[in-house]
């Protein structure tokens, strides 16, 4: 599915926010530094995170000068196909690429969607942008390595933007759905899914209805959902 002419290459699985119960109706929401901040959010994605491990996940510690740990090379090497001096010199550009995506950040900050690292199919830097304008690719140099900076246009929220409607949403969540489980932004598709424990739809028209017109954007209910396990803050 497209949002505003958004094509096919970016129409990955963003789910840049995923609110536990707690989180989503308490009103406080902790901040993650995004791989470039998910978020966005949008797979969002969600949204160029400093201490990532392979799959996106964030690491347990930075990689400090020349040392990766194995634990994290061989991760990499696993969930991306590619060798282990290739695992370790990727987490070593990547550990040295945020000054580069702060700058990026800065540069971009009218526009930025969100900002992420990417293995597949090469080691790159991704950048959403809202807008239709287009930018042409870029090359980073990190440890005598080109690292291309791509651009996605066509996103329908700022990574700001679509974050102040994540809070509008969340703080009033709990108030229109007293089994929501969980809240999930995603950005690249102009909504918010919703989860919530029970499985008659019907029940829950008002509240989305209700939900919609706080937050100013389409509500999607998600039936039969348990809390998730792990938590994914707002991006910013």
């Amino acid at each position: 599915m497209a949002w505003h002419g958004i094509g096919p290459n970016v129409q990955r699985a963003f789910v840049l926010v995923a609110i536990a119960l707690g989180s989503a109706c308490g009103g406080k929401q902790d901040q993650r530094v995004e791989e470039g901040n998910p978020a966005p959010a949008a797979n969002a994605r969600s949204s160029a995170e400093p201490y990532r491990a392979p799959g996106g996940m964030p690491r347990s510690a930075p990689v400090l000068g020349n040392d990766v740990p194995d634990v994290e090379a061989s991760a990499y090497m696993e969930a991306n196909g590619v060798s282990l001096e290739v695992a370790r010199e990727r987490l070593l550009i990547e550990s040295e690429l945020m000054p580069h995506v702060q700058d990026l950040r800065e540069r971009y900050r009218e526009r930025m969607a969100f900002i992420s690292i990417e293995s597949m199919p090469y080691q790159h830097l991704v950048i959403g942008l809202k807008g239709p304008a287009t930018e042409p690719v870029q090359l980073i140099r990190v440890r005598g390595t080109d690292v291309r900076v791509e651009f996605e246009q066509g996103y329908p929220y700022t990574a700001q933007e679509f974050s102040d409607i994540m809070s509008k949403a969340s703080a009033r969540a709990l108030e229109f759905f007293p089994d929501v489980t969980g809240l999930s932004g995603r950005p690249e598709l102009g909504l918010i899914e919703v989860m919530v424990s029970g499985t008659d739809e019907q029940r829950y028209l008002t509240a989305k209805a209700e939900l919609e017109a706080v937050a100013g954007i389409e509500i999607k209910i998600l039936l039969g959902r348990s809390p998730p396990r792990d938590l994914i803050d707002i991006p910013h």
